[in-house]
Parts: C-alpha cells; sequence; structure tokens
C-alpha cells in the first residue's frame, strides 16, 4: 500500500537494513525534513518481521524529527506488527497507526497438529538464510497460522538466527540448524549452531526496551525482544554446539 501523504510526506521503512540502506534511509529522512516537512509518514508496507535493528533506527529517526519540530507516524501496519509493537510496549512511542487492519485471530484454519514428517527442518549457512526464512513462512502457513501470527514468529526466528550470525564466529561455510513442532498449540522450535558457547537466558540486558531505545543501546535488544515475545527459553551446550529451545504458544 502507498504511503498516506494526506497530512504530510512519506518515506518506507525497508524491510531489511543492510548493505546501506540505514545510510540510505536516514539521507531520505534529512531530505524530507530539508524540505520543510512538519509531518512525515513511515510506510510499514514492506515489513514481514520486525528486528532490534528496526527499533534502533526508528528510534534515532524519532530523535531527529523531534529536534526538527517534526512529527513522525508509522502508518500501514499491519496486525503482526501491531501486535509485536504491543507486546514490546512500543506502539505509541512509535506513533503506530493500523490504517488497513490485518486478519484477526490466530489461525486462518484449523491448524493441523504436527506429527511425523509434518515436523520441518531447516539447515543452512549465512548466504542460505534469506532462502529459509522464506521456507519457515511457508511452513507456517501451510499448519494454517494466520499472518498476525507469521509475523510475530518470523520476528522471533530472524532475530535469534541473525544474533548467532553476527556474534557466534561462525565460518561463511558453518551451518545453522532449525527444527520446529507445533503440537496441541504449542510451537517449539529448537536451533543449533557450532558457534561460540552463549547462554542467551542468563544475559543481562535492559528491562525496559523503551529506555534501551531511548538511550540507542543496541546490544542486548534482541535478546530482551526474544524474550518478550516468546513463553519459554531453555539453552544448553552439548559438545561443542549451542542448542536453544524456544516454545510459543498460540493463543
Amino acid at each position: 500500500m502507498p504511503v498516506d501523504t494526506s497530512t504530510g510526506r512519506g518515506l518506507t521503512i525497508p524491510r531489511e537494513f543492510g548493505d546501506g540502506r540505514i545510510e540510505k534511509f536516514d539521507q531520505e529522512l534529512q531530505s524530507l525534513l530539508e524540505s520543510g516537512a512538519s509531518v512525515i509518514h513511515l510506510s510499514c508496507a514492506e515489513l514481514d518481521h520486525f528486528s532490534s535493528v528496526h527499533v534502533g533506527v526508528l528510534w534515532a529517526a524519532i530523535r531527529t524529527c523531534q529536534e526538527r519540530g517534526c512529527l513522525l507516524r508509522l502508518c500501514d501496519v499491519s496486525a503482526g506488527l501491531q501486535r509485536v509493537l504491543d507486546t514490546l510496549d512500543l506502539a505509541d512511542m512509535f506513533n503506530a497507526h493500523q490504517h488497513l487492519p490485518g486478519p484477526g485471530g490466530t489461525v486462518t484454519r484449523e491448524p493441523r497438529e504436527a506429527h511425523g514428517t509434518d515436523n520441518f527442518r531447516l539447515t543452512f549457512t549465512r548466504s542460505e538464510f534469506p532462502a529459509a526464512l522464506v521456507q519457515y513462512r511457508q511452513h507456517l502457513d501451510a499448519w494454517g497460522m494466520s499472518p498476525r501470527l507469521i509475523f510475530e514468529l518470523h520476528s522471533i526466528f530472524y532475530e535469534v538466527v541473525q544474533n548467532i550470525l553476527l556474534h557466534a564466529g561462525l565460518s561463511d561455510s558453518g551451518q545453522v540448524g532449525v527444527q520446529c513442532q507445533f503440537v496441541c498449540g504449542l510451537l517449539t522450535m529448537t536451533i543449533v549452531d557450532g558457534g561460540v558457547a552463549f547462554d542467551p537466558t542468563a544475559a543481562k540486558v535492559e528491562p525496559d526496551l523503551r529506555v534501551a531505545a531511548r538511550q540507542r543501546r543496541t546490544r542486548g535488544l534482541g535478546i530482551f525482544m526474544m524474550r518478550k515475545l516468546t513463553d519459554h527459553i531453555e539453552y544448553k551446550r552439548v559438545g561443542n554446539q549451542n542448542v536453544l529451545t524456544i516454545e510459543k504458544r498460540v493463543r
């Protein structure tokens, strides 16, 4: 959906912020501010997940606009993004407005219980991660998950794996393994990697995401988001591998 510019100028939030996209986004924002815009609408139409990087970039954008006396609002907010923002207590801080409500509820049809070959596994390297994200969403859709819930689960999956790829010290050929199971309304996801030992359940992070965002402290944001968006997290070191088990109750 196009950015609503009826009362201001528009800018689209990119799905990913790699490959210089943060710098490009900042430049486009500065151009709008220099043009004298009093209200800037940030379209979320391209987002299929929400990450800690999005939190940091958006908060920096809000601060920049405030310093210039400009109001910044999120528009085209899907039901999934609204759910994530509400869970993280960020909806009001980011001035999120759900112009087009997404499908409500948890499932689009009667969910199939996972059994036997219904459980799915993914194994991928750093370069194969984008394709793994697509496969992950396809499996969730096949299980009857709603777009709202798929957005939330995609955000969790993306944040966990991206943290591994950035900090575990894996080589380009190093693999990440994921197994998912959906039984009796409980989604269980186990992620295995051969990187350096790290227990996210023991990490000390800012308990208030709003405070961390305001202070532009991105370290630990991903772990905090993972804790807030899931129901249970368990970590163990098995041999030379990290094994992280995440549970999410589908309500």
